[in-house]
């Protein structure tokens, strides 16, 4: 327990843990997507759910990877669904331009889960002008 609890090792596989108390731990994952490129409209395939599992997306969170020459302002959402926005409606990333900057998406109350096999879309409609312009999306939630 004091190696979990000073957070300096890593557990992979573990779905859930029995303290000593009797108390059951459930361990969450955290999946991390490919690259979205800012310049090109159209679709990028962030995440596939495993068969037979769901995932709570509890936050969204996109970085800045690369912004060689970017001009213009990012709109984008991401989804499971025909539309691409069940999970992060259109988004206008306005003043999201600089390195280091993130940008958070927050669920609150009711939200969709992604269900076994679905297919997790970032729908890039506005893109940036740019040389290179990067972005990466993390997913902080649990796969059950």
């Amino acid at each position: 327990m004091t190696a979990i609890n000073k957070m300096n090792n890593e557990f992979i596989g573990i779905r859930s843990a029995t303290l000593t108390n009797g108390l059951i731990l459930n361990m969450g994952q955290l999946a991390l997507s490919g690259t979205v490129d800012g310049t090109v409209v159209g679709q990028t395939t962030l995440y596939t759910v495993p068969a037979s599992r769901t995932f709570i997306i509890t936050n969204i969170i996109i970085r800045i990877l690369d912004n060689t020459g970017l001009s213009g302002t990012l709109v984008g959402s991401i989804g499971t669904n025909a539309s691409w926005n069940n999970l992060m409606p259109p988004t206008t990333f306005t003043g999201f331009n600089t390195l280091g900057q993130i940008f958070c998406y927050p669920s609150s109350g009711v939200h969709v889960l992604a269900g076994p096999g679905s297919v997790i879309t970032f729908d890039v409609t506005t893109a940036n002008g740019g040389v290179s312009v990067l972005y990466d999306v993390i997913f902080l939630g649990q796969i059950v």
